[in-house]
Parts: C-alpha cells; sequence; structure tokens
C-alpha cells in the first residue's frame, strides 16, 4: 500500500482521522466513550483489514479510553471487561519497566512484589511518596482506571506503577545516584510525569525515561525534556 505524507499509509492516517474525531467528540459533548464501543469494534474490524498493526490499534484506543480521567470526565471511567478486549484477536499489553543497576537488569510490573528486595524497594516507595508530599505533590484519582480494593488508597495505587518501583530500586542499590535510566513497554501516564520530575529535582538526579513514545529527560531543575507537551 503507498505511503502518504509524514511516513503514514493512506489507511493509517484515516485511522488517525477516526481516533482524533472520537476524542473532540468526547471533550465535546463528554458522552463515554463504551457508548461508542459498537463503532470501535466496527473500525477495528475495518483496520484490521487493512493490515495494521493490532497492538499499536488498541494501545491508542485504549490509552485515549483511559485518558479522559486526565481531562475531567473520571466519573465516566469503566473497566472494560477482559473478554470483550479479547474478541479483538489480540491481548492487552501490561506495562512493565524495566532499569539496569550495577550492571544487573531487573523489570518491574505494577505492584510488583517478586523481587528479593521488595520490602526496602516499598520503603523507599513511602520514603519518596512523604517528599513529594512535602514539596506540594497531590495524588490524583483520575488517573486510576479500575475501583479501589478494600486495602488500597489513591496513593498506594498510584505508588505502584512499575516506573515507580524502578526508580525506587535505583536508590536503594545507590543511594545518592547522579544518574537513573528506565524503560517502559507503554506510555507513561501523566501522574508519574509530575512525579518523576519532582523526584528528580528533590533527590537532584537526572533521571532519563524511555517509553512507547519518546524519551523524556527529567532534570534537576525540576523541568522534562517534552517541555510538559505530554
Amino acid at each position: 500500500m503507498r505511503t502518504g505524507e509524514n511516513g503514514f499509509r493512506k489507511d493509517e492516517k484515516l485511522f488517525l482521522r477516526k481516533r482524533k474525531f472520537f476524542l473532540k467528540v468526547e471533550r465535546v459533548l463528554h458522552h463515554s466513550f463504551l457508548e461508542w464501543f459498537p463503532l470501535f469494534e466496527k473500525t477495528f474490524f475495518f483496520l484490521k483489514k487493512f493490515s495494521l498493526e493490532l497492538e499499536r490499534v488498541l494501545h491508542l484506543f485504549f490509552y485515549d479510553y483511559f485518558s479522559l480521567g486526565s481531562l475531567g470526565h473520571d466519573e465516566h471511567v469503566e473497566v472494560i471487561p477482559a473478554n470483550r478486549i479479547k474478541r479483538f484477536g489480540n491481548n492487552v499489553k501490561f506495562g512493565i519497566t524495566c532499569t539496569e543497576v550495577n550492571g544487573q537488569l531487573v523489570c518491574f510490573k505494577a505492584h510488583d512484589r517478586s523481587h528479593a528486595k521488595s520490602a526496602e524497594i516499598y520503603a523507599e516507595l513511602d520514603r519518596l511518596s512523604n517528599e513529594l508530599k512535602e514539596y506540594g505533590h497531590e495524588y490524583e484519582s483520575s488517573w486510576i482506571t479500575r475501583p479501589l480494593k478494600y486495602d488500597e488508597t489513591i496513593e498506594s495505587v498510584l505508588c505502584g506503577h512499575s516506573e515507580k518501583l524502578a526508580i525506587a530500586f535505583n536508590f536503594i542499590q545507590n543511594p545518592r545516584p547522579t544518574f537513573i535510566q528506565i524503560t517502559k513497554n507503554l506510555r507513561v501516564c501523566g501522574e508519574c510525569h509530575r512525579a518523576t520530575k519532582l523526584i528528580a529535582k528533590i533527590r537532584q538526579c537526572e533521571i532519563i525515561v524511555r517509553d512507547a513514545n519518546r524519551i523524556q529527560h527529567f532534570y534537576k531543575n525540576g523541568l522534562c525534556s517534552c517541555q510538559d507537551h505530554f
């Protein structure tokens, strides 16, 4: 199939226009994305016929859906049942963050407690969280896309994100690092982006985050190379 401007194939450009349309309607009319689910399914299978990468399609659509909270529509955010997702012919990709410290490569998923130093990692997370709150950081429920369990709080859920675990692991392995680098297979959420900027400033440590979209450099002055064009 012919490639159009900006390197996109013609069918990809059509897909991107449809995606922007969904977002525009959501922002203007305040409808729940789930009301658009039948149209989403039709669009998905239409794109599948043109050999678009299924994982890419899923990632873009579901990221838009889970981002509704950041637009102030968290009352509309619902958890899409896994059996409905599986009907699209591909498994959902779960977030994993990896980091290398002292020659050791370690990977974490959200709320991971499989590492031998989990107790130390979560103790460091508590210290980081207290420091963040002292600097005015607030944990926003809009970045949580599922109901809280009885033993969870907004803070505990957001502090358990895989990128925060990887950052905490770096600090327990090297209490005064000047540089931390982590890599995530999905896009970093806005909560982790805000928190990482502040962690870099508080701990005076530059942090490089490579996610599914870009490389972000968090500086010691609390700024990010993306200039908050997140």
